[in-house]
């Protein structure tokens, strides 16, 4: 059961009709804080400064998408993405730590440029600097017209990413297919993309061109983005950081310490210490 100790309606605003420009809030959000299910009648970028952000999709796409491995109806995004919310697409969230959250409120004559679908996009390391650099001054607001100017950059920036339904792509091709359920399945096999090649009965240099087009990754980022999906999951357990490592296929704790950081920025022990109760 949820421990809420927080509820905020500081987050939704109440505008009566969408802002004419970019419009920038943020806010620290305490522990334990539920967002209500709510939309907006404007597009939405959501941004934090750390670890694993989750929107969960409560309205009519979350029953067409496919999100997560096990087709949950969430969106969940390491630090290094934004989640994009079109217009009117209902929604809700809850934070077990505390967090530094922003948002950019998207009128129609910029949300045109962004997806049509909610979504996760990566964000490149300009994107990354002027996010960190508005979190960094605490901005309430567009504090400059530079300010406005390094937003609508953001947005352009991100208009160019590809967006990605899930953090984990998909893909129905024939080949990848076998080895995306098999690996969902025991996300901890070890074996090379060279031997699921001759289990799929095509040359590993075909299969690592499928990869790359199918899921625009390399297998290994593919597999390593599953292996820190399962971690968060299993971190919500009480199974020890070894055993966790040893069920993800990694030999030592400290490996699967190195990808649980280079991917949250944190360590495992650390999220589930924030993430508990």
């Amino acid at each position: 059961m949820k421990k809420i100790e927080h509820y905020s309606d500081s987050l939704l605003s109440d505008w009566t009709t969408p802002p004419s420009r970019l419009h920038f809030q943020s806010q620290k959000i305490n522990a334990h804080t539920e967002i209500a299910p709510h939309e907006h009648a404007w597009g939405q970028l959501n941004f934090i400064d750390k670890g694993v952000m989750e929107v969960e999709l409560t309205g009519n796409q979350a029953e067409t998408m496919e999100i997560e491995v096990h087709r949950q109806n969430k969106l969940i995004s390491p630090w290094q993405y934004s989640i994009w919310l079109p217009a009117h697409v209902h929604h809700a969230s809850y934070n077990k730590p505390a967090i530094n959250y922003c948002s950019i409120a998207v009128p129609a004559q910029e949300a045109h440029k962004l997806p049509e679908r909610a979504c996760i996009i990566e964000l490149t390391e300009v994107a990354q600097a002027i996010i960190k650099d508005f979190i960094q001054r605490n901005l309430s607001g567009f504090e400059s017209e530079l300010d406005y100017k390094m937003a609508e950059v953001l947005v352009e920036l991100l208009s160019r990413q590809p967006p990605l339904d899930n953090f984990i792509p998909a893909s129905g091709d024939k080949y990848l297919l076998p080895i995306i359920n098999e690996l969902q399945d025991n996300p901890g096999d070890n074996r090379t993309l060279k031997e699921w090649a001759e289990t799929v009965y095509i040359s590993d240099r075909s299969l690592t061109r499928r990869f790359q087009k199918e899921m625009g990754m390399s297998f290994r980022d593919w597999r390593m983005r599953l292996r820190f999906i399962r971690a968060v999951n299993l971190l919500k357990t009480d199974t020890s950081i070894q055993d966790i490592a040893l069920t993800l296929g990694y030999s030592t704790s400290s490996a699967f310490i190195w990808m649980f950081n280079k991917i949250s920025g944190t360590t495992p022990e650390s999220y589930r210490k924030h993430h508990s109760g």
